[in-house]
Parts: structure tokens; sequence; C-alpha cells
């Protein structure tokens, strides 16, 4: 758990750093070049510390994998969906379309493993599936992102044009991650670290660009129904990912894998789209990068919730 006591630590030092140097931090933002390339370095540090050959072995339990990538790319995006129509009726667009964000991103890299291992599931199985939703994220979540915001008749950029800025910043700095990789290039623990830190410092910049502008309690207080709608999502997500475990008659170890690798999405991910899709507007994404934090945070407490007070009671 020391990674999960490190994120909150990194999280309070990025915000305190924002609220002190947020002039300086909205300077780095009006560079699209700073946000461009810590993009880019964090994936190439994905590619080289993804392990794609273990994706061919994990197939042999297809129905465990079948089951997690549903739930992050079929119940999630259905669930969000109608949370977020729900939540359109008290808020604003541009601060709960971080719901639509959160219901097409794909599990976490390492968090889902960690505490799978932490609570007695199976950790294989859990490496088998972050690598999956990893692989099918950088083409369905912008693919399903598309489609939703379609819908809601937002001005974003063109799906072509979501493509490319893709393949610039994510898929080819991935793929020379695993070039690397292969080429046994591993750099220590760079790579990683790279990866990690890389995402509050893009969070940094946005929200520095987004307090620069004004009322910081105004601007709180109208986020306020869209976390409450975050809130809902988590429940009623981890809540019938549990029934379903229940009724494809996992074994418990199965069924926390599942919870944890069902349930929870990448910051890693979430917030880059972000910029990609709205690259002049900070405001929106600030508020999809609070909301993606706030689930982080509540998914990790709820789902080791539900796996210490009531897995155990049940009959597996």
């Amino acid at each position: 758990m020391d990674r999960h006591i490190n994120f909150f630590l990194v999280l309070a030092i990025t915000l305190f750093i924002t609220w002190f140097l947020r002039d300086f931090g909205g300077m780095l933002n009006s560079h699209e070049m700073f946000a461009t390339v810590t993009i880019m370095l964090m994936y190439v540090g994905m590619g080289m510390t993804t392990d794609s050959r273990q994706l061919l072995v994990g197939l042999r339990n297809w129905k465990l994998i079948l089951f997690s990538q549903f739930s992050l790319f079929g119940l999630s995006p259905i669930l969000a969906y109608g949370i977020f129509h729900a939540v359109m009726r008290y808020s604003h667009l541009e601060y709960a379309i971080g719901l639509l964000f959160l219901g097409c991103l794909p599990t976490t890299i390492t968090s889902c493993i960690m505490l799978t291992k932490e609570y007695g599931g199976n950790t294989v199985g859990a490496l088998y599936n972050s690598i999956v939703s990893q692989f099918l994220g950088l083409l369905l979540t912008p693919l399903l992102l598309s489609t939703l915001l379609a819908t809601q008749f937002i001005s974003v950029i063109p799906f072509s044009q979501v493509v490319e800025n893709l393949c610039q910043k994510m898929i080819i700095p991935f793929a020379i991650g695993q070039f690397l990789r292969q080429r046994h290039v591993l750099l220590g623990r760079i790579p990683g670290i790279v990866t990690y830190y890389g995402i509050f410092f893009i969070l940094y910049m946005k929200l520095a660009a987004t307090f620069c502008k004004g009322d910081l309690l105004e601007y709180f207080h109208l986020l306020s129904i869209p976390l409450i709608g975050v809130f809902a999502f988590c429940s009623l997500l981890l809540l019938l990912v549990s029934l379903l475990t229940v009724g494809c008659k996992f074994s418990r170890k199965d069924q926390v894998c599942s919870i944890f690798t069902g349930t929870q999405k990448t910051m890693g991910m979430g917030i880059p789209l972000a910029t990609i899709y709205f690259p002049k507007n900070e405001e929106i994404v600030s508020s999809v990068s609070l909301l993606i934090i706030f689930y982080y945070i509540l998914i990790m407490v709820g789902a080791a919730f539900v796996v210490v007070r009531i897995l155990p009671k049940q009959k597996i």
C-alpha cells in the first residue's frame, strides 16, 4: 500500500504547488509543447514497463478477461452515460463531461495488480487484464469517447484529428517503449518514474491555468453535483460488478481480481485524452482531471471495503 500513500502525498504536494505557483503553471500551460512532450515521455515509459508477451499466455483464463473488459468498456460506459444525463439536469456540461471520460477509460496499470495481490486475489489474472485493457484502451477509449461526446453536440476536434494526435502522443511513443524493451533498454526505474509523475506535472499545469482565472470556491461549487454523480457511478459500478462475479460463479480469487480490475480507471490515459479533445479549454480539462482523481480515491476505498467486508461472507 506504500504506492497509494505516495499517491496521496504527491497529490497534496501538487495541489499545494498549484496554489502558490499558479501563475508559473499557467505560463507553462500556454505552451502546448510542455504537455505534449510530457505525454509522449509517459507513454514511452509505459511501453518500456509493459510486458506484452504476457498477453498470449493469459488468454487461457478467457472468461475472467472477457468479464473485466466487458465491465470496463461495456457496462461502465453505459452506466456513466446514464448518470451523466441525470447530472446534466442540475449542472453545466463542461463540469459533468468528466463522467463520460470515466466511463470509457481502461483500468489502472499497477494499482489493480497491487490491490489484487494485497487482498489475496488472482494476481496473474490482474496482470493480464491490466495489459489487455491498456492495449484495448488505446483504440476503444477514444472511439467510445468520440461517439458519446458527439451525442452532446460538443464542439470537439474531429475524430480523424483525435486519431492523429493519439498516434503522435500515445501509440507511437508506446510502440517505441515496447521496441526499447525488446532490445533490453530498460533504464532501471526511470521509465516508471516518468510515467507515474508525468501525470502530476500535467495536472499542475491544467489546474494552474484554471486557478488563475477566478473564484476557486465558485469553481468547486460548480463541481459539487458532478462529484455526487461520480460517487453514484462508483457505487453502482462496484455493486453491479460484485453481483455479476457471483452470477458468473467465479472463485473468490477471481472475484477479487474482477472487482479491482473491472472498476478502477487510469489517470494516465484520462487526463492526457482530455488535453487532446479540449486543447484550448483548460476548464474542461481541469474538471475532468478532478473527477478522475476523486473516482480513483473512491474506488480504491470502496473496492477494498467490498473485498474485506462482503466477499468473505459469501459461500463461493
